[in-house]
């Protein structure tokens, strides 16, 4: 008999006995580690204050936002919007069908929207901010957002098809931009899409960007909306398809662009390469007046279309979002920043909207000022920016007669 089997008093050897003592210690070792580990996450989980015991609930949140106890710059910190343009809002909604649900309300489904599209947020944010589950947040926004999408043409304010009473009170431009019915311009919006897919929308800083084409009346409401271009397309194409698609523009009305797009007889240009934006014209190292009439109807022809800079301004100043990427389906994002255009015309058009805290930073010149869209130029765009001649004859007459005014009463005032 081999001396490494020594018979023990159970039959078995020594050395199974020996075996069978560690794999005991060892079992009794991983249950006590066990044990530890498990009290020890309990007490990190208890230590954690529940979901819902937080120091107020989402409902008495949302009631104390409407409360007298919320001042007027915290509600609108919040919700970006005054206080009573919310309740209206919220009524106009709730006639376009937007209903309670079993968990939230409208009024709280609108609040999660509004501080969702004004703050750069996600919605783990909106989630803790209102005490709801991501599931519920989510929900309701696509809820609302989806409401307000399809119903866009009750938001949006369509273009005067005669001269606007903003040009007709301008003495110095009724007479030469009569037929123009709007402003029409894009403006690049980050947009979140995976990077085997993501050239087409590089636009030319190299930036993940959608175009988004609006048409902007004088009184900065926008009367069209066209989201989800690609960001490297050409601005010329994105009106082209606009006007394809729905945009107006009867014969011989047309909308005033920058040079990023062609002079057609549907957008009329400022002259290239002759200055131009308003900051040219008030710098002190330069002379305010015009030299000739390309630089007269420059002058006046960025007056009038300043008011889309304008508006951009306020749409990205009061709705937060439209800065970021937003880590969403395509279509969901499309639909996101028409909806802040598009509460952007309610809000203007509200009987109180010009007591509205953001357009007033607009009337001070407060505003940011809007991303240009020109981007790089594609082999497809080649054409889409050369101009059209008969309307480029238009355009000298009108720039010739305007200076002739100019003259003339320059001539008059000694």
């Amino acid at each position: 008999m081999s001396l490494w089997r020594r018979t023990g008093r159970a039959g078995h050897s020594q050395n199974e006995e020996e075996e069978q003592e560690d794999v005991d210690v060892m079992m009794m070792l991983a249950y006590a580690a066990a044990a530890a580990t498990s009290e020890a996450v309990r007490a990190v989980y208890t230590e954690r204050a529940p979901f819902r015991s937080m120091s107020h609930t989402g409902v008495s949140y949302c009631q104390a936002l409407l409360g007298d106890g919320c001042s007027v710059a915290m509600f609108r910190e919040v919700l970006r919007m005054e206080k009573d343009t919310f309740r209206r809002l919220l009524e106009f909604l709730t006639s376009l069908g937007l209903r309670d649900s079993r968990s939230i309300s409208v009024t709280q489904k609108l609040m999660f929207l509004l501080y969702f599209l004004g703050h750069e947020t996600t919605l783990l944010d909106v989630s803790e901010k209102f005490v709801h589950s991501i599931s519920t947040v989510s929900n309701a926004l696509y809820e609302v957002t989806t409401l307000i999408f399809d119903n866009r043409n009750k938001f949006l304010k369509p273009a005067e098809m005669t001269t606007p009473m903003e040009i007709l009170n301008d003495a110095s431009c009724a007479t030469y931009f009569s037929d123009c019915i709007g402003v029409v311009d894009g403006t690049l919006i980050p947009v979140h899409i995976i990077s085997e897919l993501s050239y087409p929308w590089r636009a030319r800083d190299g930036k993940i960007c959608q175009n988004v084409l609006g048409v902007v009346n004088f009184d900065m409401t926008f009367s069209f909306l066209r989201a989800g271009s690609e960001g490297s397309m050409h601005d010329g194409r994105v009106l082209a398809d606009a006007l394809r698609s729905g945009l107006p523009c009867p014969h011989g009305k047309y909308y005033l662009g920058d040079a990023g797009y062609a002079l057609r007889p549907y957008c009329m240009t400022p002259y290239k390469n002759v200055r131009y934006h308003i900051q040219e014209w008030v710098s002190s190292s330069m002379r305010s007046a015009p030299a000739n009439a390309q630089e007269l109807y420059n002058k006046r022809h960025s007056r009038l279309r300043n008011v889309v800079e304008r508006t951009y301004g306020v749409l990205k100043m009061r709705f937060k979002i439209l800065k970021h990427q937003i880590n969403m389906a395509i279509i969901n994002q499309i639909k996101v920043v028409s909806v802040c255009f598009l509460l952007h015309n309610f809000i203007r058009l509200d009987i109180l909207g010009q007591n509205d805290w953001f357009f007033e930073q607009a009337a001070q010149g407060e505003t940011v000022t809007a991303q240009s869209t020109t981007p790089f130029t594609l082999e497809s765009d080649l054409g889409v920016d050369e101009d059209d001649e008969a309307t480029s004859i238009v355009r000298d007459r009108i720039a010739n007669l305007m200076w002739t005014e100019y003259q003339e009463r320059l001539v008059r005032n000694g």
